[in-house]
C-alpha cells in the first residue's frame, strides 16, 4: 500500500461518519461505466461480459485484453482523480462485477489479478486525495432485471440461486482480508440496486446480507459495511435488525426524473425536495445509521439542461441539509449520465455512430411491444430489451469491429482521455458548489 497522502480510518458513530473523532460527509462521484461497463454509456449493444466476450470473438484473446486494459487506464487517470479532488470531492464509488475475480469461461479472464485492477485505482484515487468504495455492481444470474447487472434474461436469478449467493459473500470475504488494514478503502457497498423477486421469500435479502456480514467480519471487523435498500436501493423493510451490527449503514438511490415523470409537464424544485426531504427523515429515524445516497444525477441532455439542473440542485440542497452523504452518477461516459464525454467527432463516437444503435430508440420500441405481450410488463421489458440488444450486438457491433485495426482501437479508448473529452459546464458549476462551497 502507497500513496502521497495518509488517511485517519472512518466509522459509524450513531447515525454519523466519524473521520479523527469529526463529522465526516462522504461526496464524490461513481466511476460507473470503467470496470462494469453499461450499453448506454458505451453505445455498444449488450451486457458488460458480452461486450468483452464479442472483442474476444473479433480480435482473439491478446488484442481483447489490451484493448480493455487501454480503455480502464484511458477512462480512468491520475488526471481525473486531480480533477475529482480540484472540484471537492472527497470519495469514488468504485463499481465492479463479480466476473472480475471469477470469469464465467476461461475465456472470459482479464489475464490481469482483479485485486491489482481495484488496486490500481484505489492507489491513483489516493494519490489525489480521494478515499474509495468498494461497489459490487452485477453478481452471477443477475441482482436486478436490467442489463447492468450483467445478465440480459429479465429476471433476478441471483436470489434463486443459494450457490451464488455463497460465491458472493465468499468474495467479499476475500475482498476484506486484503483491504482489512487499508484506510484509503473507505468501506464495502455489498450489493448495487438488488430487486428480489416475488417469488422469492421475502427474507432472502435479509439472510444474504446477514451471511455476507458475518463472511466480512472474519477478517475485517471495522470497515463500514453499506446496505442498500431492496427494488433498486429505495426501500429497507425487513432489514432493519441490520443496523445493530457493528460498523453498518445503509446507502439508497435517488434519481430525480422519476419523481418528476409522475408530476407531468407543471412541477417546480419543491416537488422533489419536499418527498426526498421525507424520506430522508424517516430513514434516519426508523434506521439510526448514517445514510449515502449512492447513486444520483439525471441523463444529462444539452436541450434541456436547465430542466435537468432544477431537478438534480434540490436533491443536493436537501443532502447538505441533513448532513448525507452523495455520489453523483456518473464521472465519465458516451453521453447518457457522465460529467465528461469523448468530443463529438471522437473516433469513439464517430463508431458508435457506424454501428447504427441507440439506446433510446430500443426504449421506444419496448414501449410498444410491451403493450402486445401478456405477462409480468417488467419482466416483459427487460427481455426486451435484451433481445433487442442481441440482434444489434450481433448485425451492428460486430462486423465494425472485425474490421478496425490495432491503431484503430487504440484512438477508440483515447477518446476517453480527460483531456480529449468534453465537459458539462453547467452540471460542473453546480457540482462544485455543493462540493466546495458546503465542505
Amino acid at each position: 500500500m502507497s500513496s502521497t497522502k495518509s488517511f485517519e480510518k472512518v466509522h459509524v458513530s450513531g447515525d454519523q461518519l466519524l473521520c479523527e473523532n469529526k463529522p465526516w460527509i462522504m461526496k464524490g462521484f461513481s466511476l460507473g461505466n470503467l470496470l462494469n461497463t453499461e450499453s448506454f454509456m458505451t453505445g455498444w449493444p449488450g451486457t458488460d461480459h458480452q461486450r468483452q466476450d464479442i472483442t474476444l470473438r473479433a480480435w482473439g484473446y491478446e488484442s481483447s485484453l489490451e484493448f480493455w486494459s487501454d480503455y480502464r487506464r484511458s477512462y480512468f487517470s491520475l488526471e481525473d482523480a486531480k480533477l475529482m479532488s480540484e472540484l471537492g470531492a472527497n470519495t469514488v464509488r468504485l463499481p465492479f462485477p463479480f466476473r472480475l475475480f471469477y470469469p464465467e469461461f476461461p475465456f472470459e479472464s482479464s489475464g490481469e489479478n482483479a485485486l491489482s485492477v481495484l488496486d490500481e485505482i484505489i492507489s491513483t484515487s489516493a494519490e489525489a486525495g480521494l478515499r474509495t468504495i468498494l461497489d459490487l455492481h452485477s453478481v452471477p444470474g443477475g441482482q436486478n432485471p436490467d442489463s447492468h447487472s450483467d445478465d440480459d434474461r429479465g429476471v433476478s436469478s441471483f436470489w434463486f440461486d443459494q450457490s451464488a449467493q455463497r460465491r458472493v459473500s465468499w468474495l467479499w470475504e476475500i475482498l476484506a482480508e486484503h483491504y482489512k488494514d487499508d484506510p484509503r478503502v473507505v468501506g464495502y457497498d455489498v450489493l448495487n440496486e438488488p430487486v428480489v423477486p416475488m417469488e422469492c421469500p421475502q427474507d432472502v435479502l435479509f439472510r444474504f446480507y446477514r451471511d455476507t456480514l458475518e463472511s466480512i467480519r472474519k477478517k475485517d471487523p471495522d470497515k463500514v459495511v453499506w446496505i442498500e435498500g431492496n427494488y433498486w436501493g429505495t426501500t429497507f423493510q425487513g432489514l432493519k435488525e441490520l443496523s445493530k451490527e457493528n460498523q453498518v449503514a445503509f446507502s439508497f438511490h435517488f434519481y430525480p426524473r422519476y419523481t418528476v415523470e409522475k408530476l407531468g409537464e407543471h412541477w417546480s424544485e419543491k416537488d422533489v425536495a419536499d418527498p426526498l426531504s421525507k424520506q430522508v427523515h424517516f430513514l434516519k429515524e426508523e434506521l439510526g445509521t448514517p445514510l449515502w445516497c449512492g447513486e444520483t444525477g439525471s441523463r444529462w441532455s444539452s436541450d434541456s439542461i436547465g430542466s435537468q439542473l432544477k431537478m438534480v440542485e434540490p436533491v443536493l440542497k436537501v443532502f447538505q441539509e441533513n448532513q448525507v452523504s452523495w455520489s453523483l452518477w456518473s464521472w465519465k461516459d458516451v453521453g447518457a449520465m457522465g460529467l465528461f464525454r469523448p468530443a463529438a467527432d471522437s473516433p469513439w463516437n464517430t463508431f458508435v455512430t457506424q454501428i447504427g444503435w441507440d439506446f433510446g430508440e430500443d426504449e421506444k420500441k419496448i414501449v410498444l411491444l410491451q403493450k402486445q405481450i401478456p405477462g409480468d410488463p417488467e419482466i416483459t421489458k427487460y427481455r426486451l430489451q435484451g433481445a433487442l440488444q442481441i440482434a444489434a450486438r450481433e448485425t451492428g457491433l460486430f462486423p465494425k469491429l472485425l474490421h478496425l485495426t490495432k491503431k484503430d482501437r487504440q484512438e477508440l479508448v483515447q477518446s476517453f482521455e480527460i483531456q480529449r473529452c468534453s465537459a458539462l459546464e453547467p452540471v460542473l458549476a453546480l457540482v462544485r458548489k455543493y462540493l466546495i462551497e458546503t465542505n
